[in-house]
């Protein structure tokens, strides 16, 4: 075995091996991003359910002449 045969094994060995360090790098990330992307997602449907809606102009002059918007706003009415 000459001396570049060696070098030629040498530079495949380090290839497969950063090769397999970047593949177990990428397993990781994926498993971290797809992992956040539930995440996210669960929050967006919790948050996304309690955004108070809006009153339409006819029901909030109704509650404000009854006495109730205040109420309403905080959060102790539902329309």
């Amino acid at each position: 075995m000459t001396l570049e045969d060696a070098a030629i094994q040498m530079r495949d060995a380090f290839d497969k091996l950063c090769e397999a360090i970047a593949d177990f790098i990428r397993a990781f990330f994926d498993e971290v991003i797809r992992t956040i992307k539930q995440t996210v997602k669960i929050v967006i449907k919790i948050f996304g359910k309690s955004k108070k809606r809006r009153l339409p102009r006819k029901i909030k002059k109704k509650y404000k002449k009854l006495g109730i918007y205040e109420d309403w706003k905080k959060g102790k009415i539902r329309k």
